[in-house]
């Protein structure tokens, strides 16, 4: 796993600058903020009324995750009749249509949860394999905004 460094964040994702806080060792918004070189002058961030003692709703876990790109390999060995009724599931669970296919194509990345989904669903019709997605990568969660 590559190493962090303050560019893996997205420039609109907010970091927290609160030292004081009791999760800041442990929190993937504090740790991008210590990387934050001192030539940056302005950065989103998370106000102070995010915490309530020791919780804090904008936490985020540091471990790397996986992120799985493309189901065109998901689907390979599936039977037609089963992808056709698994479709409008897929494509409600994504929200739409297109919006599936992007995730199909491999233009959206499937999170964890995304890839749980796509399991249950497979196990649901009978395949108990776990599914091969086109391409994964292991980085860090900057999802939640």
């Amino acid at each position: 796993m590559k190493e962090l460094s303050y560019s893996d964040a997205p420039r609109d994702w907010g970091i927290c600058l609160q030292t004081d806080c009791p999760l800041a060792a442990t929190c993937l918004r504090h740790r991008v903020a210590e990387l934050c070189p001192t030539t940056v002058k302005r950065h989103v961030v998370v106000m102070p009324s995010a915490r309530k003692g020791d919780e804090c709703s904008a936490f985020v876990n540091p471990d790397p995750i996986v992120l799985a790109y493309g189901l065109k390999c998901t689907f390979t060995h599936v039977s037609k009749w089963h992808l056709e009724a698994m479709l409008p599931e897929l494509k409600g669970y994504f929200g739409s249509h297109s919006t599936y296919y992007r995730y199909y194509n491999g233009q959206r990345a499937l999170t964890p949860a995304d890839q749980q989904r796509v399991a249950a669903l497979l196990k649901k019709y009978g395949y108990k394999d776990a599914p091969k997605f086109d391409k994964t990568i292991e980085t860090y969660d900057f999802t939640n905004k």
